[in-house]
């Protein structure tokens, strides 16, 4: 994936007081790919469980892209904070 423009919005944030869930979409190739991820720990912080639905996948799998090079990706992005914060009305 890296050849692939990958660029992560985060749309809203559940802030709690050992985790965080992360809710969001990654633009690749012009394609729309919503996430929900849980942060263990501060956001951006070290560890990050990501959870793309059935029709996330199916759209990777169309542009020929690797499921799990894509999670991988998208995880350390998040992580490192790589990302773009968002209000959700300017989401859609």
């Amino acid at each position: 994936m890296t050849d692939v423009d990958l660029d992560i919005y985060v749309t809203r944030v559940e802030q709690g007081e050992v985790t965080n869930i992360i809710h969001g979409y990654a633009l690749v190739k012009s394609h729309r790919i919503e996430f929900d991820a849980v942060a263990f720990g501060r956001f951006g912080g070290q560890n990050i469980s990501l959870k793309l639905d059935n029709t996330a996948e199916s759209t990777l799998v169309e542009m020929e892209l690797e499921i799990a090079e894509f999670e991988q990706t998208l995880q350390q992005k998040l992580v490192e904070g790589d990302i773009t914060v968002v209000s959700e009305e300017s989401s859609n």
